[in-house]
């Protein structure tokens, strides 16, 4: 998104994207983690592990993106303090929904959870086998 708005501004400015930092526990380290509680802060790595889990269905062989979603969602339903507002496995340039995963593809599974006040969101990138 930052790459196609810089070149549609035509700003003068290279984009180099970099792999998220995280926590040793797999959340992205964010100035929003501040203000989880301890119980909050204890439950917001079921991003990364709902994420996880669905990187390893595609790796394992999972043609169906809906599969994926459905793992991703299960996988923070089981966080009884997490809400959660989308899981989704796009087109990495586009962020259009895929449906049909191809052998070569690159896919970013994305996802945003609220826990208390807080919005968190964390996004994947898996090529497919």
């Amino acid at each position: 998104v930052v790459r196609k708005l810089a070149t549609d501004l035509s700003f003068p400015v290279e984009v180099i994207a970099g792999e998220t930092i995280r926590e040793p526990d797999g959340l992205a380290i964010s100035s929003r983690n501040v203000y989880l509680s301890a119980s909050e802060r204890a439950a917001a790595p079921i991003l990364h592990r709902a994420l996880q889990a669905g990187a390893h269905r595609i790796t394992t062989g999972e043609r169906s993106a809906s599969k994926v979603r459905s793992v991703m969602i299960d996988a923070v339903r089981s966080e009884p303090l997490a809400d959660l507002e989308y899981a989704e496995a796009v087109d990495p340039e586009s962020l259009d929904p895929l449906v049909d995963l191809v052998s070569g593809m690159a896919v970013r599974l994305l996802m945003a959870v609220r826990l208390g006040k807080p919005r968190l969101l964390d996004n994947i990138g898996v090529v497919v086998p």
